[in-house]
């Protein structure tokens, strides 16, 4: 994340990690939460949303969608098929 200047987007149950870096001021490699987990995907983004997705059956149903349509796209790139299993 650091070189690539990346965030990495956690599960919001994960106070430990947050706690860290905020110590630490890493906090601008983690993502605050996404319209998504509101209900509204509409909804505007707030500078000051909570960091971490919740857990929810349709956070999970959206993130498995997206790897699934992300192996679809870039399969033939991927050199690593035991990460596909």
């Amino acid at each position: 994340m650091y070189y690539y200047n990346a965030v990495a987007n956690l599960e919001a149950s994960k106070v430990g990690i947050l706690g860290w870096a905020k110590r630490e001021k890493w906090m601008q490699f983690f993502m605050r939460r996404p319209r998504i987990c509101s209900g509204d995907p509409n909804k505007k983004k707030s500078p000051t949303a909570p960091y971490g997705t919740t857990t929810s059956t349709a956070m999970i149903e959206h993130g498995l969608t997206l790897i699934a349509d992300y192996i679809e796209d870039y399969y033939s790139e991927i050199w690593f098929l035991e990460l596909l299993n």
